[in-house]
């Protein structure tokens, strides 16, 4: 059974909280991308990384296979355009419209609403790691990777809302 972490505190940039809306392929989803102020410590995210590598190792360690290493989950802000980017390390969860992540203030017994959750506040989530594979039409492997499940948006604190995301 794959284990869920507890982030560290990281501001919202882009989020898609209340409403579902359709990824690439066009499923309905819920979405947010943290930004982890560097220089994010090897401490911090700890928790995160222990989760990753429960999720991995058991589906892809076969004798020296490679897999996706924890760091390579993350973007760098400073190569986005985003000035509100730069600075930080970048992580995408998302959830499925038929599973909406749970949104609360720093009180859990108090629901958050879009008033309380926007771009440049600051929350922790917990998040379940998944491993996943995309194959060709032939069933041939084409990559792999780990991504993160979207359970839960705790509100921290506010902060300067963002207008250049």
């Amino acid at each position: 059974m794959t284990k869920a972490a507890l982030t560290p505190e990281f501001r919202i940039s882009f989020c898609n909280l209340f409403q579902p809306k359709a990824n690439m392929n066009g499923r309905l989803q819920f979405d947010v991308e943290m930004m982890f102020a560097k220089p994010v410590t090897a401490a911090s995210m700890a928790e995160l990384k222990l989760a990753h590598d429960g999720a991995i190792k058991p589906a892809w360690i076969h004798g020296n296979e490679e897999y996706r290493k924890f760091g390579s989950i993350f973007v760098d802000g400073d190569k986005k355009k985003q000035a509100s980017r730069k600075g930080n390390l970048l992580l995408k969860a998302w959830s499925s419209s038929e599973y909406p992540p749970k949104l609360v203030m720093p009180n859990p017994r108090i629901i958050a609403t879009n008033r309380d959750i926007y771009p440049g506040c600051f929350a922790r989530a917990i998040l379940t790691p998944f491993h996943y594979e995309h194959k060709n039409e032939a069933g041939h492997i084409v990559s792999r990777g780990v991504a993160f499940g979207l359970h839960t948006v705790q509100k921290t604190r506010d902060g300067d809302p963002l207008t250049n995301v």
